[in-house]
């Protein structure tokens, strides 16, 4: 019996073709999704690996009104500062004319909890980053994986803004559809 876990490994020949194609499918989950419920969720990731398929997304047409988005991790700063997930997707999104506001996970100097667990789960698409590292999201291996509670685990980065936030592995995985990125700096 094959395992229902095993997926055939697609190539693209380029970055822009991988976007384009991915942005794709995400638009077809997404827009089965507000057709059936009114609403769907994207968790998306930040760094430099998704930028494309974020710059390919803000073009698709797509009723954003409906999409709920929010990061599958974040660095403990403001909104405002350029590392942060959630701003890179607010300015990629507004450089395409799309106006989004998606959930932070990290708000007012803490966790944002609450507004995670309030969101429709699960999410119709999650695309998660992966490091040059190794990691994914924010989870880090050994112990720079610090401490978590619910749907949301504190980490110690290798690397500047050193204190982060992560959905936990657990919480990642409940998305309809799963997507990985190529190895960049996250």
């Amino acid at each position: 019996m094959i395992s229902p876990f095993l997926h055939p490994l697609i190539f693209h020949s380029s970055a822009e073709d991988l976007a384009r194609n991915l942005a794709e499918e995400v638009r077809q989950s997404l827009q089965e999704s507000i057709k059936t419920t009114g609403h769907a969720l994207l968790v998306l990731p930040g760094g430099t690996s998704p930028q494309a398929l974020l710059r390919t997304l803000a073009r698709t047409e797509l009723p954003w009104e409906n999409v709920i988005i929010t990061t599958t991790d974040e660095r403990c700063v403001p909104v405002t500062d350029p590392t942060s997930n959630t701003g890179q997707i607010v300015r990629i999104f507004a450089e395409e004319r799309v106006q989004v506001t998606p959930i932070c996970l990290w708000a007012n100097g803490r966790p944002n909890q609450k507004a995670l667990e309030t969101l429709p789960w699960p999410p119709e698409v999650c695309v998660v980053g992966m490091g040059l590292d190794g990691h994914i999201a924010s989870l880090f291996s050994g112990a720079s994986c610090v401490s978590g509670s619910g749907m949301i685990m504190y980490s110690i980065a290798p690397s500047e803004p050193r204190n982060r936030v992560s959905m936990t592995l657990d919480a990642l995985t409940k998305a309809c559809l799963l997507y990985t990125s190529d190895a960049a700096d996250e």
